[in-house]
């Protein structure tokens, strides 16, 4: 293909990105197949990269797949991309099986592949592959790689292995504020109250500010162990620093006050949140249900049900208020809500 011609087709590519028209993507890969045009691996690279930035991670497995060697084994970058899409978005075991096909296929990873390996790994809670993945980490002498490390932190915490966390996290001649936050939010995670605010004064310690993240990690923690005092001193700290206008702070906050049973609180930083997602909702409505407000929780969930905000967890918890009220015919509206918006499976698995 000519080179004029392939700067053209990705233009236009890279046009269908910008004007966020997925649509129109999908039309111009119709137009390739048909002319025999993504025999090119620029292009299809390319087709790749737009399948991804719209979240289409089969249609983009499937023109990846496509790319002919060596072009496709040399390039390590789109390899890393597709890893970390299937990480972050699942399944978590297409990004392991992506992993493998990469280490089979004779590309070398890099200190970016890794993370995202074990983020999978995290993800399905399979401990002895992210252990495997870290000697390889050591073999390839990156075990000092505050990006890595960080990564391993996060892995061994979320596996509940916060013994090994440890231990990489006091290895590393590095540790910035990212890899501090993973040690916190591991230690919170399992509700380790004493030792999650002793790494946080460790933290500060060395000279490093909490950040929201910081604080998104500690509020677990505070609410599990009911210390109403020290989550209504942090919530002062977001106030001045400007954080309660973050919608997972504010949603952290919101859980942390009723896992104190303090309603109040919860429904004063849960009205301040001006933008509310399906988590901020879903806690609210179960803030409700665990402070024996119930039928504040079915008027909450009355107002968000014909939104976008509507998951299967908030259903859930909206038919345990339908229980705690012995309320069967709201239950059964509720279940048939649920079968509308394709939520079968969730409630018959």
């Amino acid at each position: 293909m000519a080179g004029s011609n392939i700067s053209f087709y990705l233009r236009i590519l890279e046009n269908s990105v910008k004007s966020r028209s997925l649509s129109n993507a999908k039309t111009i890969h119709q137009h390739f197949l048909k002319h025999n045009i993504t025999h090119s691996s620029i292009i299809l690279d390319k087709l790749t990269r737009v399948y991804l930035s719209f979240h289409r991670l089969q249609l983009a497995h499937q023109v990846f797949d496509k790319i002919p060697d060596p072009e496709r084994k040399n390039n390590v970058l789109l390899w890393n991309q597709l890893i970390r899409a299937y990480a972050w978005e699942g399944p978590f075991d297409h990004a392991i099986e992506l992993y493998f096909e990469m280490l089979q296929s004779g590309v070398t990873p890099n200190k970016y592949t890794y993370p995202f390996a074990l983020k999978a790994c995290s993800g399905i809670r399979d401990a002895e592959l992210g252990k495997k993945i870290h000697e390889r980490v050591k073999s390839e002498f990156l075990d000092d790689d505050v990006y890595v490390c960080t990564a391993l932190v996060d892995f061994y915490a979320k596996c509940g292995l916060l013994g090994d966390a440890r231990q990489v996290f006091d290895k590393m001649s590095n540790r910035d504020v990212v890899a501090w936050n993973a040690m916190i939010a591991g230690s919170s995670l399992h509700g380790m109250y004493s030792e999650t605010i002793g790494l946080v004064k460790e933290m500060q310690e060395v000279g490093l500010r909490l950040n929201s993240s910081t604080v998104v990690a500690i509020l677990p923690a505070i609410g599990e162990a009911c210390k109403l005092m020290v989550g209504k001193a942090v919530h002062g700290f977001c106030l001045r620093r400007g954080y309660v206008d973050d919608v997972v702070v504010g949603t952290g906050l919101l859980d942390m006050y009723a896992k104190c049973e303090c309603l109040d609180y919860t429904r004063r930083v849960f009205d301040l949140i001006n933008v509310k997602n399906e988590v901020t909702w879903s806690a609210m409505i179960a803030a409700c249900v665990a402070c024996d407000s119930t039928m504040e929780a079915l008027e909450l969930f009355d107002h968000v049900k014909t939104g976008p905000n509507v998951s299967p967890v908030m259903l859930a918890t909206v038919l345990r208020a339908c229980a705690n009220l012995t309320d069967i015919k709201k239950g059964r509206q509720i279940h048939g809500y649920s079968i509308k918006l394709g939520f079968r499976f969730f409630f018959n698995s």
